[in-house]
């Protein structure tokens, strides 16, 4: 990716006042170069985000020919700044080989106000190290200078170690706490009325209670009935109540007792098939799962509930009228319409027609009671069975006689019709809103569905990322709710046997160019993407799970091993992960991965026609390692096996792995590899060291 230019980014101003709130006399080095630069990401893990091109080189070049406390310039920074600052010659082509090559002009740009330095001044010497695109830097500092100033510095320190990530995770489990309110405020604004189901449908057509959406109709339809088990039981109570309500009247009616006990027997072998998945659990386990699998299917297909739904209301409207019929077709019921003398053999039930009437209302109840199915078909059945009450009232005189006048003076018929007529709205009424809530239930399900696969799935990737940009269980410290009241500040963590490895690709830099052929370095930045990724890969193979890759600094690729979690930790929670690891281990298992990687890197220029050659650099001791950064917190470690083991990669030779003394000691008790004594070499900040070179092409595998 290639930024956009701008002319105004040279005059970015930072005030440093570090100085003043911690009481350290520190000075820093900077250069600025202007240019153009690729941005992106390589390798698949540990993913930072970076810059490369030739004027990167140059600016870190800028920075390492640099003098403290003044910024460095190029010839080309200097051109697009005001007439605002103090600039003196820098000279810098004189002190740096590369801006010599080049003929570089440089200058110093001074603060207004010197500031004294004093002989305690705390120097901060940044070694950068020559590589392709961008320079490698690691650091030491002075402890003992530091240890005097804690006392004085704890406060304002504690101050800066707020990070964006420590706002941005405090700010999460605040989002967290307040999902109750969140929830109840939801709940208020759900459309439950009837106003807000006519006038903010929300999906739901207000007449027909259809989905807006058709596609959602028969997924809704298809959904299981828990419930349904519960209904069967509920119409067997009414079945109860109507056969109770018979015996009552002390009469024998012949077709009503068939069909009552016919609703009865079917409803009883419902309810049986429907509890099978509760009785399967007490029944021995000889018996067939496929018999109960195949019983249970009542409650969760909808097409053999809807047909034991419409067989039970069909029986149940029949035993209404069946019992009716009863009475009609007694013979010795009178038809005569002026006659009021009612035969003094008519069944009781005959003489109250009150009695249907209750039965009918029974039935109509006995059909609502079935929530999840359709309400349009328990309208149906309803309506028919009022019907057909309706047309038996009005054809026979049963219900016509003047002795049978209800207590207004209405006929009975009339008064019977518009009481079934009410109860037939009033449960349709019911039904409508069981019906419109359970789609409003249905589409919440899903939306909350939905947001949930969001959630999880935004989850997931913010794991990765954080993931990707800091250990396992560093990322899990962050993430855990032991740290959910805990103050997030500095993150650090003690190792004393780490094996650190720096792994360099020399001649990259003759590779590199920034051509029309090349699409301006995006192939070259491509091919050192894939080499990344095929080392990047070998972590993920069971031998290297524990090492930890720390960061790509150009073409150079740095690892260790001994990372594990709680070697004296600002944690005490991880002091549950055992004993730190033998370094002995540490260094062979690092050994092993810079011999694949020579490997891979073999294979791959073989693939590439390329002539790509590693040289490494390993060293193992006490290191620090920690959480850094604001707007970019990054895991890094510090200390001087770090410098060291990047010496060791910028002395060292190609196509070799050049180790320190103690390494080398444990390589050749392990007596599988080619040491070779190099002699004393010269290391910026440690003076003449005794190194030796291991052979990968002398190796006796692992």
């Amino acid at each position: 990716m290639v930024p956009v230019p701008l002319k105004i980014h040279q005059n970015d101003e930072r005030k440093c006042t570090f100085r003043e709130e911690t009481k350290l006399n520190v000075d820093m080095r900077i250069g600025v170069h202007s240019g153009n630069v690729l941005s992106g990401l390589l390798g698949l893990r540990k993913w930072q985000f970076d810059i490369w091109s030739r004027d990167v080189t140059i600016a870190s070049r800028m920075e390492q020919s640099g003098r403290p406390g003044c910024v460095h310039v190029s010839k080309a920074t200097k051109d697009l700044l005001k007439d605002s600052y103090i600039i003196e010659p820098g000279n810098g082509n004189i002190r740096d080989e590369y801006l010599n090559k080049l003929d570089m002009e440089t200058f110093f740009i001074t603060p207004f106000k010197k500031q004294s330095i004093s002989k305690d001044t705390l120097y901060v010497p940044i070694r950068a190290e020559r590589s392709p695109i961008h320079p490698r830097r690691t650091s030491s500092f002075t402890h003992s200078k530091l240890q005097r100033r804690r006392s004085s510095t704890t406060e304002v320190l504690s101050s800066r170690r707020r990070t964006v990530l420590g706002f941005s995770l405090k700010q999460f489990r605040q989002m967290v706490s307040e999902v109750n309110s969140s929830m109840e405020e939801a709940i208020d604004a759900m459309a439950l009325s009837k106003k807000d189901q006519w006038l903010n449908p929300e999906g739901i057509h207000p007449l027909l209670l259809s989905f807006c959406e058709g596609s959602l109709e028969l997924p809704f339809l298809k959904q299981k009935d828990p419930l349904f088990k519960y209904s069967l039981l509920a119409s067997f109570f009414v079945c109860l109540t109507l056969t109770t309500m018979s015996a009552l009247t002390k009469d024998i009616l012949s077709l009503f007792w068939i069909s009552s006990s016919t609703v009865f027997l079917f409803i009883i072998i419902s309810i049986t098939l429907s509890w099978t998945s509760g009785i399967q659990k007490y029944v021995q386990k000889s018996t067939k799962a496929s018999y109960f699998s195949l019983l249970k299917q009542s409650s969760t297909r909808v097409i053999l509930r809807t047909f034991v739904f419409i067989l039970i209301s069909t029986l149940f409207m029949a035993t209404a009228i069946i019992g009716l019929e009863d009475c009609l077709t007694t013979p010795n019921v009178s038809s005569h319409s002026n006659n009021q003398t009612v035969p003094v053999d008519m069944p009781i039930s005959c003489q109250k027609p009150w009695y249907f009437t209750c039965c009918a209302m029974l039935c109509m109840v006995s059909v609502s009671v079935f929530l999840r199915i359709h309400f349009f078909i328990k309208l149906l059945i309803n309506g028919t069975l009022l019907a057909a009450f309706s047309c038996y009232t009005y054809k026979y005189d049963l219900f016509q006689k003047s002795l049978l006048q209800d207590w207004n003076n209405m006929p009975a018929g009339v008064d019977q019709f518009w009481c079934l007529l009410v109860t037939l709205y009033t449960l349709h009424l019911l039904d409508r809103q069981v019906e419109y809530v359970g789609r409003l239930d249905y589409l919440w399900k899903r939306k909350l569905k939905n947001e949930q696969e969001e959630a999880r799935t935004m989850g997931l990737v913010n794991r990765t990322l954080l993931q990707n940009i800091l250990p396992v269980h560093v990322a899990q410290y962050y993430l855990t709710k032991e740290s959910m009241h805990m103050d997030l500040d500095l993150y650090h963590e003690e190792y004393s046997s780490v094996a650190v490895m720096f792994a360099s690709i020399p001649n990259y830099m003759d590779f590199y160019s920034e051509s029309l052929l090349n699409d301006e370095g995006r192939k070259c930045l491509q091919v050192l993407h894939e080499i990344i990724c095929d080392f990047d890969k070998l972590l993920y193979e069971p031998p290297f799970l524990k090492l930890e890759k720390i960061k790509t600094i150009g073409s150079t690729y740095m690892a260790a091993a001994g990372l594990q979690p709680g070697r004296n930790s600002s944690r005490t929670s991880y002091e549950s992960f055992g004993p730190e690891e033998d370094g002995t281990q540490n260094v062979l298992v690092l050994t092993k991965f810079a011999m694949t990687i020579m490997d891979a890197l073999r294979e791959l220029n073989s693939q590439s026609w390329q002539q790509f050659h590693l040289r490494i650099g390993i060293a193992m001791g006490p290191v620090l390692a920690g959480v850094v950064g604001a707007s970019k917190p990054q895991y890094d470690i510090w200390g001087d096996t770090v410098n060291i083991a990047s010496r060791m990669d910028s002395t060292g030779v190609t196509g070799a792995i050049q180790v320190t003394e103690r390494v080398a000691e444990i390589l050749t008790e392990a007596s599988k590899y080619d040491i070779k004594c190099r002699g004393k070499i010269y290391i910026k900040g440690k003076g003449w060291m005794t190194t030796y070179l291991v052979n990968p092409s002398e190796v006796t595998r692992l």
